[in-house]
């Protein structure tokens, strides 16, 4: 298997490959974000990506793409936001000429070869690509640079509903793979006991996660439920104003005893006489 580093090289390789276009520089007023950004939460590494461009300028520009009179961010949203916070009055862009599907491609492509995405962001910008672009697993393999498990694995943490996932994030979760094992928890029902686990610290690593999953299971270590005593059992009544007659049948696991024959008939008479008093 390919090592990590290998994999997002192949990825870095495939977005160079595909921004072609000129450079210029921009009006910050004239460039606005993608609403279809697939990283959705930025950390306070823009203070320090603010000082590292005051300091060393701009050592890549962004990416965006032309959208009426204004461009929109293909990739580099936090350089942006970071010469946003500098108060820089323009910023060098390289403007490419792309589909809504080549741009969006590209924006999944340059955030994880930075590891820019959480599990969650990953998930969901693989099942845009796949619902919305017509990618399938295999091409979505390829052009990330990952296998096709991974992207399998990654695309079950969409599945999970948000009631879930906002409760993953509040205990503190943000390891892909603690996501990906914590999707099947929920799939398999046992969610809250996941993570009641992870934040007791009992589930913490990967192979711990998987274990909690081998063990948890539902039904996993219990006696399988015996068949019930009697089936078919129905009972009918027959009659007008006082006089009445019940009849009932069933069907026993085993043959009576005559004595289990008579329990019966006396728990019937008698739920008769508590019944109607």
């Amino acid at each position: 298997m390919a090592s990590k580093s290998k994999k997002l090289s192949f990825a870095a390789d495939i977005f160079e490959q595909d921004i072609e276009g000129i450079i210029r520089k921009i009006p910050m007023g004239d460039i606005e974000p993608s609403p279809d950004q697939p990283r959705t939460t930025f950390d306070d590494t823009i203070q320090n990506l603010a000082e590292s461009i005051k300091s060393e300028g701009l050592l890549q520009p962004i990416v965006v793409t032309k959208e009426g009179t204004k461009y929109r961010i293909v990739a580099g949203e936090r350089r942006y936001r970071a010469a946003t916070l500098l108060g820089l009055g323009e910023i060098e862009c390289r403007i490419l000429r792309k589909n809504a599907k080549d741009t969006y491609r590209l924006a999944v492509i340059e955030n994880l070869q930075r590891e820019n995405l959480d599990a969650i962001d990953e998930a969901k910008a693989f099942r845009k690509l796949k619902s919305e672009y017509g990618y399938n697993d295999s091409d979505l393999a390829k052009i990330v640079g990952k296998s096709r498990n991974y992207v399998n694995e990654i695309l079950s943490v969409a599945d999970i509903p948000s009631t879930w996932l906002t409760k993953a994030k509040t205990a503190g979760m943000e390891s892909k793979n603690l996501f990906i094992q914590f999707a099947q928890a929920v799939k398999s029902g046992t969610g809250d006991h996941f993570l009641d686990a992870y934040q007791s610290g009992a589930v913490k690593t990967v192979a711990a996660a998987k274990d909690f999953n081998k063990t948890s299971k539902p039904g996993a270590g219990k006696k399988p439920v015996a068949p019930p005593f009697v089936s078919d059992l129905s009972c009918k009544g027959e009659g007008r104003d006082r006089q009445w007659r019940f009849s009932t049948s069933f069907t026993a696991q085993k043959a009576l005893q005559p004595d289990q024959v008579r329990k019966i008939e006396a728990a019937l008479a008698d739920a008769v006489r508590r019944l109607l008093k």
